[in-house]
Order: structure tokens, then sequence, then C-alpha cells
């Protein structure tokens, strides 16, 4: 049965860049939410840092997320929101990856310059899809999309953890499986690769969006 007066409406499903950016940015955002929690603990756990060294390098990401958000507006406005968000969404799933190939070893530079591109493209894919979402949603409908996006955000965050904590059980089981049990860090190392595989299913739909979607948006002036 259907309501005639229901508590959260659901038609702004129907508009295909909201519906997208739900369904496409859950995963996003979920994903990439997974990023902060589990690198301390690989710094930690993995690689033998202490809470202070773990928690220094991860200021990084951070540290991106701040530095990108002037640059977001001339950005979408550049590129659009199809092209922008498929282009960043495939260099969060590159700075994933890249995070695999980190070491006890590694130079501290090269982790702090890492990390802080990961947050710079982890800043630029949230911001993009926020904006997104709302670019093309009826005004009458605007108040139950904004209950739908606010809810599934708010999920996404949650269940970024839970990710996180998943990929790095089976980065453990796939680490034994393969012989590198040994290795420092494995396990979480083969869990970002876990998560980097998620996110590119998520940068996928992004390729289902219009060519000018949001440009109502994107080309404000």
């Amino acid at each position: 049965m259907t309501s005639k007066t229901p508590l959260i409406g659901l038609s702004s499903l129907s508009v295909p860049s909201f519906r997208i950016s739900m369904r496409g940015g859950f995963i996003l955002r979920a994903t990439i939410s997974s990023a902060p929690f589990m690198l301390p603990l690989m710094f930690q756990v993995g690689f033998g840092m202490n809470a202070f060294e773990a928690g220094s390098m991860v200021l990084a990401v951070f540290a991106g997320n701040l530095a990108m958000k002037p640059a977001t507006t001339p950005l979408i406005r550049y590129f659009g929101f199809r092209k922008l968000l498929i282009g960043n969404g495939v260099a969060c799933v590159l700075t994933l990856l890249l995070c695999a190939l980190l070491t006890p070893d590694s130079p501290h530079l090269i982790t702090l310059v890492l990390l802080f591109l990961g947050g710079l493209s982890r800043s630029m894919q949230f911001t993009g899809i926020s904006s997104l979402a709302f670019a093309e949603v009826p005004s009458q409908e605007m108040s139950s999309a904004n209950t739908l996006f606010s809810t599934s955000l708010q999920l996404a965050s949650g269940l970024g953890v839970t990710m996180g904590a998943l990929s790095i059980r089976m980065g453990s089981i796939l680490s034994e499986d393969l012989g590198y049990a040994t290795v420092p860090g494995m396990g979480f190392r083969l869990g970002f690769v876990v998560i980097a595989i998620i996110t590119a299913l998520g940068v996928y739909d992004m390729t289902r969006l219009a060519p000018n979607a949001g440009i109502n948006v994107s080309q404000k002036k």
C-alpha cells in the first residue's frame, strides 16, 4: 500500500542525478570514509608506529581535505559534474591502491604526500556528490530529498568503519592463503585493495550520469 502522505517521500529518486548520487555516492562515501579508520591501525599494528606517529601521519589526509575546499567550485565549473566525479573517483581508487604499496620502510615524506593527495581527492568527491545530489531536484521535493540524503550520509559514514574492519579481516585471510602472513602489515595492505575495488564500483555508477548533469549548478555564476 502507498500512503498519500508518506513520512519520507521517495519521488525524488526518480531524478537520475539524485538517484545516482544516492546509490554510487553511498558506496563512495562508505569506502572513502574507511581510510581514516584503516590507516592508523595499519601504521600502529602493522608497521609498529606509536599512537603519536600514526596520528601525525593521518593528519595529512585531513590537511588535504581542507586544502581542496577553495578549489572545489572552480573545478566543478570547469569540468562539470560527470567528468569531475569520474576522473576524481579514479584518483580516489589509485590513492587507495597506492596505500597498499606502503611498507614500514617507506619514507615518511612519500607517505605524507600520498595521504595528502588522498585527502584532496576524498574531499573533492564528497563535495561533488553532495552538490550534484540536489542540483536537479524540484523544489517541492527538496525536503524529502534532503532527509533521504542526510540519512544516507550518516549510514555511509558508519558503514565505512564496518567495511574497513571487514576488509582488514579479508586481507588477513588472503595474506595467510597467499603465504604473506609474515610480511608486516600485509593484511592491512590487502584490505586497501579490497576497499579500492569496491570504490571502483561507485565510480562506475558515476559513468551513468548525463554529460550535462547538474549543469544549472556547475555553470552558475
